[in-house]
């Protein structure tokens, strides 16, 4: 076959051609409070948190799981901050106020935070914004999220933890709460100073801990359908991260103290308890890892309003 316009086939091959290295790339898109990579490099958020967030704060860069077209990564001055698999499919996606806009209505104001349920066929059944359920306008923040459904109905649970040191509220701050999403309605609220930080569900039970600098630390079983405290336990610092595997529990603790480990016993009955186990000291060896992927952004800001 005789080729009629030659020139064409030339400028042809010095058109660039994408190559499988540039096509295994990433793409960025960086929003006003958050960066995403697609496919998401998903990772556990890095220790010493205030707070559960699947997004790294040095750069704000998204770490949780890829996230569904159908789900809003902002709305409004609030950011897809937790997103998990909703019981029976969907999702349930935390968001929260950013700081700037947070910041503007006062140093102690509560930063908005707002949480959308998702069902399995992508349709929105549930929109609850928890600052109209706070116990106080001030000086608290949501600093966990979890969602439970059984037989149909679901509820949200999280905690209105104090901002800073509890005596900013008065001691008011930090309670755990029940929330039926769908009535919006509060089902019940324990006693301040029972969770910062993450809280695990265990079956019929939630384990939450509290603890600040200078302020008495401890861990505590608390029951789902009414927020009974069934079981306290005290901590020798500020706890930190909370891992459950099987009936094992261990609790990551501020000042470099270690590491607090439990066992949970009767967590299938009506008497759950803590039985503590020798405390693991910190790795003196341990060093920060790096970043992976390198930092998105050349700014910081933490998570943290004040410090522990």
């Amino acid at each position: 076959m005789q080729l009629r316009f030659p020139f064409l086939v030339a400028l042809m091959g010095l058109a660039p051609q994408a190559s499988a290295a540039d096509a295994a790339k990433p793409t960025v898109v960086h929003l006003e409070g958050l960066v995403v990579m697609t496919p998401s490099p998903t990772q556990p958020p890095p220790p010493g948190l205030r707070l559960r967030t699947m997004v790294r704060p040095a750069d704000r860069l998204w770490i949780g799981v890829d996230v569904p077209k159908h789900v809003p990564l902002e709305i409004g001055d609030l950011s897809l901050e937790l997103l998990d698999p909703k019981p029976g499919g969907g999702w349930v996606a935390t968001y929260r106020e950013r700081f700037e806009p947070c910041y503007a209505r006062g140093a102690s104001a509560n930063c908005k935070a707002l949480v959308k349920l998702f069902d399995a066929n992508k349709q929105e059944v549930a929109s609850t914004s928890l600052n109209e359920f706070l116990s106080r306008a001030s000086h608290l923040e949501v600093q966990d999220v979890r969602y439970v459904e059984e037989g149909g109905a679901g509820t949200l649970y999280f905690n209105e933890a104090c901002q800073s040191y509890s005596r900013g509220a008065g001691g008011k701050c930090s309670s755990l709460v029940a929330l039926d999403p769908v009535a919006k309605k509060v089902l019940w609220r324990t006693e301040p100073l029972a969770s910062n930080n993450a809280f695990l569900v265990v079956g019929k039970y939630i384990v939450s801990a509290y603890g600040f600098t200078g302020e008495a630390a401890s861990i505590r079983v608390v029951r789902r359908r009414d927020g009974k405290v069934m079981e306290r336990r005290p901590l020798a610092s500020t706890n930190y991260e909370m891992v459950a595997d099987g009936d094992a529990l261990s609790v990551e603790m501020y000042q470099r103290v270690g590491r607090a480990n439990f066992r949970m016993l009767g967590f299938d009955g009506d008497a759950p308890r803590l039985v503590a186990l020798p405390t693991t000291p910190p790795d003196p060896n341990e060093k920060p890892k790096p970043y992976d992927p390198p930092l998105q952004t050349k700014g910081a800001r933490s998570l943290s309003r004040g410090i522990f």
